[in-house]
């Protein structure tokens, strides 16, 4: 393929794709750590534990709910059966993910208990309803609980409204899941970023040699333009599979379209070779920095970069820009 007569450009586009290809394993990969962890669903028990922590309540008698007997109150929510039908970890035993209509009902159900009817609890006594349980409850914990601040909360925005009082009880918990979401987003970055290192390592990306063989190779150029546009126009995907076998086979596939690019990957020992470990200070340093700037690359994603790839190629198809017609023609000195 002829060269976009911009090499600054058919350079970039060769590094984007190496980043994309990387990013797309790294993700995979990152996948199934995460699963393999249960990340997502301990991080969801621990933000429950956090909600719910019973560890300071009250000296408590025998005229309390019962559900305030119980040493875990995160435990007794996350074994309920409407919890354990969501989504759940391969494994881990709780759920990875708990709407905030079904949290709110599941603590309704788990804190505030159907009683049996009494003549206190007949239509013609309306205090004795589940929002005066939930009074009762809350004055059963500290001050200082998280639980009695989300109650609290909630029944004060409820004005007598039981469908008020389950919507506050989303509204605290959704507040709680959007703090979830941002630390699993930094658990995340953390773990590709360590990914993409060891994949940065492995495969001896060295964005700065990479890019200095491209600069210096039109042949290199060409290749990798090639390869970026066959790529671009497959547009693969590292989707969440729903098992162990499919991750790894996109991680394969991927894995398989590296040598196409025909970049200077590997190690080598061979005297000479620009592959070869270096043994040199400075040339060590140059190395890890490469590295280093690979990782932080492939940490943005495969579809920041394709992101990137697509806008270089139909940048290099579209060429220079043609002259206006309405230009003002250049007046002749003499």
């Amino acid at each position: 393929m002829p060269g976009s007569g911009v090499p600054a450009l058919d350079v970039a586009l060769g590094l984007a794709t190496l980043f994309a290809v990387l990013a797309l394993i790294t993700s995979g990969l990152g996948e199934l750590i995460n699963t393999a962890l249960s990340k997502r669903a301990r991080l969801l028990e621990d933000t429950l534990r956090r909600m719910l922590d019973g560890s300071g309540q009250k000296e408590q008698d025998d005229e309390q709910p019962r559900a305030l007997h119980s040493a875990d109150l995160a435990a007794e929510m996350l074994s309920h059966p409407l919890a354990g039908s969501e989504a759940s970890s391969r494994r881990h035993e709780g759920p990875a993910y708990l709407p905030s209509r079904v949290f709110a009902t599941v603590l309704v159900d788990t804190l505030l208990p159907p009683t049996a009817p009494t003549e206190a609890a007949k239509p013609d006594h309306p205090s004795h309803d589940i929002l005066t349980q939930a009074a009762v409850t809350i004055e059963a914990l500290p001050l200082d609980s998280p639980l009695r601040v989300g109650l609290e909360t909630a029944l004060k925005d409820a004005r007598s409204d039981r469908d008020r009082f389950q919507a506050g009880i989303e509204h605290w918990y959704d507040s709680a899941m959007r703090r979830l979401s941002g630390a699993y987003r930094r658990e995340t970055k953390k773990v590709l970023f360590l990914v993409g290192l060891a994949l940065a390592v492995g495969f001896n990306a060295d964005a700065y040699r990479v890019t200095d063989t491209l600069w210096h190779d039109s042949g290199q150029r060409a290749a990798v333009v090639a390869a970026a546009t066959k790529i671009a126009s497959d547009r693969p995907i590292a989707a969440r599979t729903a098992s162990f076998a499919q991750q790894l086979e996109v991680i394969s596939t991927t894995v398989d379209a590296v040598p196409r690019l025909q970049l200077p990957l590997g190690w080598s020992a061979t005297d000479g070779d620009p592959r070869k470990v270096p043994t040199d200070v400075s040339a060590i340093l140059i190395k890890v920095l490469g590295l280093i700037v690979t990782a932080l690359a492939i940490s943005l994603g495969a579809p920041f970069w394709f992101d990137v790839i697509g806008r270089g190629l139909s940048l290099r198809s579209s060429g220079p820009r043609p002259i206006s017609a309405t230009a003002a023609p250049t007046r002749n000195p003499s």
